[in-house]
């Protein structure tokens, strides 16, 4: 996502904060402000078969480097910081696995500043929009995937429902199998 630094202090007196801590209504209002306020916005999703048969922090770096990608003839021309949201331990090891993974990249370390930190989206404001960006479709697809496989419950590995739900689906493409929930699930019951 791009977003122009003068409109930060803008997105900040909308209610602009850590996903995390909003509710949907929250974060259907927040979308609805950033998506009138940036100059871009850019997702990529990541289904169930690629975690299932690639490495997961691979394929967010490919993320990375596809949405930094798409908007990087803007990026030159505005010329601002990347804030990214550090999954990697640390940030030799973010750099470590970009050199790896990207090699279709228009971009390397000293193209922009870059700010690369962990839990990022609960200090700076542009990852706070990119966190609100990535909820809002995240819930639209999973509000999409219920109704099309019926309901799973949150997805999440604590839920109940969402157990109940893998135990008697076991093989739709929606379900990750390398999740260590799913093993153990079915490593029980053969048992």
């Amino acid at each position: 996502m791009l977003i122009h630094e003068t409109d930060l202090g803008k997105l900040h007196k909308a209610g602009i904060k850590d996903s995390k801590t909003l509710t949907y209504k929250q974060i259907r209002k927040c979308y609805k402000v950033i998506k009138k306020t940036a100059i871009k916005i850019v997702t990529q999703k990541i289904n169930a078969k690629s975690i299932n048969t690639r490495n997961l922090n691979d394929l967010e770096m490919e993320a990375t480097v596809n949405i930094i990608n798409d908007c990087y003839y803007l990026m030159l021309i505005n010329r601002g910081t990347v804030f990214i949201d550090n999954w990697e331990y640390s940030e030799g090891t973010f750099w470590n696995r970009f050199n790896k993974i990207a090699h279709k990249a228009k971009f390397n370390k000293n193209s922009f500043k870059f700010i690369i930190e962990h839990e990022c989206d609960s200090t700076h404001i542009a990852c706070m929009c990119a966190g609100i960006v990535s909820k809002y479709h995240s819930i639209k697809e999973l509000d999409f995937l219920r109704q099309k496989y019926g309901d799973f419950g949150s997805g999440n590995v604590n839920d109940k429902k969402t157990l109940e739900w893998v135990r008697n689906n076991p093989h739709l493409p929606i379900i990750r199998t390398k999740w260590k929930t799913y093993k153990k699930l079915f490593k029980e019951e053969r048992q």
